[in-house]
């Protein structure tokens, strides 16, 4: 029986092994919403890699920045 595809767990396990923490996360099978604080490059290093995990898996993402509140908001989508 093939597993169902979870990108929440996906997205966490990515964001784990990427060495990001994640304030917010939201989503289900579908759609996952993420707000990561940013706390200089390191994080933003971190993300880079988070990224192209998201273009290897062929997952589609939007992503935004608030220089203000230094808030990385990532939306990800599996279709």
């Amino acid at each position: 029986m093939e597993t169902m595809f979870n990108l929440k767990t996906k997205v966490a396990d990515a964001l784990k092994s990427n060495k990001l923490v994640a304030q917010n996360t939201f989503g289900n099978d579908f759609f996952v919403m993420i707000k990561i604080k940013v706390e200089g490059e390191p994080t933003m290093n971190a993300f880079r890699k988070f990224k192209d995990f998201l273009e290897r898996e062929k997952l589609r993402y939007i992503s935004s920045f608030s220089a203000k509140m230094g808030i990385m908001n990532i939306s990800v989508y599996s279709y």
